[in-house]
């Protein structure tokens, strides 16, 4: 008796379900009716997705049919090449950049404006550590009016302290949690932000301005008012 003709393709696409990306893999290289089952999209949504090497290979798998409704995704040296391949993605929510790929000044505000534009549309982000120039991370928090951006992680990017404060204080009113961890931000920048909380125009949930006196530059968080960290604890 051949099992694969007793199976029928529902219950093969529950034990698919169940099985690791590498398995997953390997199932499509069984026979043409497992490939077939294998290959739809909602069987590979919540498998993390890492982008580093050969990213031209990657922009052609992101476009077949199986990818599509990717929802996580890690990339090594973001480029504006990937950045229209990513923003175009259906499926895409989380997005985790390790690090962003050099740009050279003539391309630099075309490549931002695409950041903000990749950014705004994702409901996830963490762009932690990537040395984030002022105007990046402007581009960034300038685009998230509106958006269904949730989650921003910042952290460890130094020169956020340079930021207009009322910039961030717009952005975290869209946001129900931003990390601004190691990243130095000022007083002005603080209380900017806690004033948005208090006032009750946003869904801010968690805040995190951990050791930011590591990064202040002479510039004392202590100094923030109390009433204002008193109101949005």
């Amino acid at each position: 008796v051949d099992i694969n003709k007793c199976l029928p393709s529902e219950l093969l696409h529950i034990i698919f379900a169940m099985l690791t990306c590498e398995d997953l893999k390997n199932v499509l290289f069984v026979c043409r009716r497992w490939r077939e089952v294998g290959e739809a999209p909602v069987l590979w949504a919540g498998l993390g997705l890492k982008i580093s090497k050969n990213k031209n290979l990657i922009t052609e798998l992101l476009d077949c049919g199986r990818l599509a409704l990717v929802r996580k995704m890690t990339v090594h040296g973001l480029d504006a090449g990937l950045m229209l391949v990513l923003a175009r993605h259906r499926g895409l929510r989380q997005l985790i950049v390790r690090s962003i790929a050099l740009v050279r000044q003539k391309d630099q505000q075309v490549f931002d404006r695409l950041l903000g534009r990749l950014v705004s549309g994702l409901s996830q982000v963490c762009l932690a550590s990537n040395y984030l120039s002022v105007e990046q991370a402007e581009a960034v928090l300038g685009a998230l009016s509106g958006t269904r951006l949730r989650r921003l992680n910042l952290g460890d990017n130094s020169k956020l302290h340079m930021v207009r404060p009322d910039m961030i204080s717009q952005a975290a009113g869209w946001l129900e949690e931003l990390n601004l961890q190691r990243t130095g931000v000022t007083v002005e920048q603080a209380e900017a932000i806690l004033t948005v909380i208090n006032s009750k125009k946003t869904t801010m949930k968690n805040l995190n301005l951990s050791d930011c006196d590591k990064l202040t530059f002479g510039r004392d968080l202590s100094r923030v008012s109390p009433q204002l960290l008193a109101r949005a604890a």
